[in-house]
């Protein structure tokens, strides 16, 4: 799976990973002789680690064939989203986000250029700078989608949650995959940040 990843440049070629656990159960149904249209089941799979879980139900891998794997989903349980930025070898939104925070919700796999989450962002922290003073805000969950196609991340955000503020509103993006450049709007119907960055903010 690493390798394929690689061969893709999803993730870079030092990566290596250091997950604690891997509990997979695979299985082989046919014909020796048909090992070229069979596939190899892997069912269920789990790793887990500093990183986080996932869990993925059902992979049908096809080993001498293209494309080498049929659509399939993953589940991501509590992943820390620095340290997954950090695996694909992405900067993210460091200048904006002083917490990354941690992810979880359903990945479903097309193939390696066509992906899609549905999920939410949990204790997310925002950083903000006013003539040289810095405040942070703490935002408890966020919840959207994101879909990677070819070359571009697309997605939205439909609930965001503020301590001690309220946004009401949708965010909408549409970035490069090395989340340089891109498109970023905002459709905002009430928005107050915490009282310690309002202050900050007007000075």
């Amino acid at each position: 799976i690493i390798q394929m990843l690689k061969d893709q440049r999803i993730v870079t070629n030092d990566l290596q990973p250091k997950f604690v656990w891997l509990s997979c159960r695979a299985r082989y149904a046919g014909l020796m002789a048909a090992l070229e249209s069979q596939p190899l089941e892997l069912e269920p799979c789990s790793i887990q680690g500093d990183l986080g879980e996932l869990v993925m139900k059902s992979w049908r891998w096809f080993p001498w064939r293209e494309p080498i794997f049929d659509p399939f989903a993953i589940e991501l349980k509590d992943l820390d989203l620095h340290k997954l930025v950090q695996i694909v070898n992405r900067t993210g939104l460091s200048g904006i986000l002083s917490r990354f925070g941690r992810l979880s919700g359903i990945l479903q796999i097309e193939n390696p250029n066509h992906m899609a989450f549905k999920g939410e962002l949990r204790e997310i922290e925002m950083a903000f700078s006013n003539r040289g003073e810095r405040g942070k805000q703490l935002v408890p969950r966020l919840v959207g989608e994101l879909t990677v196609k070819n070359d571009r991340v697309l997605g939205k955000f439909t609930e965001v949650e503020l301590d001690q503020g309220e946004f009401k509103g949708q965010i909408t993006f549409n970035l490069d995959r090395e989340f340089r450049s891109g498109a970023l709007q905002l459709a905002i119907d009430r928005l107050g940040f915490h009282p310690s960055i309002q202050k900050l903010m007007v000075g």
